[in-house]
């Protein structure tokens, strides 16, 4: 058996201690760094839950697989009329949200193919039975492994019901146009005829 001497055993020691304290250095900036990750993402993961519940447009995420509501938030609440616990595990088909389930279909069908879509016009049902029309853009969402759609919805209620009472006095001047006897005419600022 060979004898080490006492200094070999002092630098063999040292040596371990100056290992030691490196992997122990590497290991607390490494825990730091994790932390400092973990920090981000909680405070990105924050910012999305404030705009995700502040927004008043209708913003829900529901199951890819059966469409079932996972979460939505107040705008839904203030538009459809549904709360949180009304929603949650079930479907928008359950529920007949939806006035033509065709809509729904072709919407998901385009977030499926596309991963996402914007300005898909679709009509609603309030919980009252009202009609709302929304303007829908969507993406789809992996959440613990599982597909989801994330969709906000802009109620265009008010300007497609102008649009509708526009279309119907423009016909009401069209019709009384095509059927009067007398002539008239319409003139632009330039004495132009625009009519």
């Amino acid at each position: 058996r060979e004898e080490i001497s006492r200094e070999e055993l002092f630098k063999e020691l040292k040596d371990l201690q100056d290992k030691y304290n490196s992997m122990k250095e590497l290991y607390e900036k490494e825990i730091s760094e994790l932390r400092e990750v973990k920090e981000g993402i909680s405070k990105s993961e924050e910012k999305f839950r404030i705009a995700y519940m502040t927004s008043p447009d209708a913003i829900n995420i529901n199951r890819l697989s059966d469409g079932m509501y996972v979460s939505v938030n107040e705008g839904f609440t203030n538009i459809l009329g549904y709360t949180e616990n009304d929603t949650l595990g079930k479907t928008s088909v359950e529920m007949n949200i939806w006035v033509n389930s065709d809509d729904r279909k072709n919407f998901v069908l385009e977030v499926e193919a596309k991963k996402r879509t914007q300005n898909f016009e679709a009509k609603f049902l309030t919980k009252e039975g009202i009609l709302v029309y929304g303007l829908l853009s969507a993406s789809l969402i992996e959440l613990e492994g599982v597909s989801h759609i994330l969709t906000v919805a802009k109620d265009i209620t008010k300007r497609k019901r102008a649009e509708e009472a526009l279309a119907k006095e423009q016909f009401l001047i069209n019709a009384l146009m095509n059927n009067l006897t007398d002539h008239v005419y319409f003139k632009d600022v330039e004495s132009r005829f625009i009519r």
